[in-house]
């Protein structure tokens, strides 16, 4: 079904070749004089087609390439087309020409909702990274609020030491955000309380 004619997809409009078509159906008019009989069904030039030309090879030595006139036909008119046959033929190519927009359509729903997935997942990621960053200074003045102080003290300093060693890390970006980490920090504020007021402990 796919190698029955050759669409092509430009500026967003699916086209097929004047001539491949006229070919296919089996047309015995020649295709210039078919064409312009099939304009007189109101097809409108760069709306419904456009006129195209291509070389080909001739049997002449002296001449050896010519230019022959083809239109590149829209998906709706070329169904017209076949529609206008009124034979067996014509109507088998239309609905291969349906079931093509078909696949088109369907093609395009999946790569949009493929989009969309991919989307809403990266908008997922950046709000969990700007709640991590917030959590991540909100852990630190957390610290600073159960200690009674507005600024870095060398007992913070030994908190935050503690913190990041039993949580096997090196800085608050690498802590997994996951955990229960608010525990974690009582659980050191009260051992370091109870061990020499917040003294660093070795």
């Amino acid at each position: 079904m796919y190698e029955l004619l050759n669409i092509e997809v430009k500026d967003g409009k699916q086209l097929v070749s004047g001539r491949e078509l006229h070919e296919y159906l089996e047309i015995k008019t020649p295709y210039k004089q078919w064409f312009e009989r099939m304009l007189e069904y109101g097809f409108v030039e760069h709306q419904d087609f456009e006129l195209v030309t291509q070389k080909c090879l001739t049997n002449n030595p002296k001449n050896p390439w010519t230019e022959i006139t083809d239109h590149a036909i829209t998906i709706d008119m070329a169904k017209e087309l076949c529609m206008l046959q009124r034979n067996a033929k014509g109507k088998f190519t239309r609905q291969y020409f349906i079931k093509m927009e078909k696949v088109s359509k369907e093609l395009v729903t999946y790569h949009e909702t493929k989009l969309k997935e991919i989307t809403d997942r990266l908008d997922r990621t950046e709000k969990l990274i700007g709640l991590r960053t917030r959590t991540k200074f909100n852990y630190g003045r957390y610290i600073k609020n159960k200690m009674g102080i507005n600024r870095a003290t060398k007992d913070y300093d030994n908190v935050k030491m503690v913190l990041f060693a039993e949580l096997g890390v090196n800085m608050w970006e690498q802590i997994d955000y996951s955990l229960d980490v608010i525990a974690k920090i009582d659980e050191i504020l009260e051992t370091l309380k109870l061990d020499n007021q917040l003294s660093y402990i070795k």
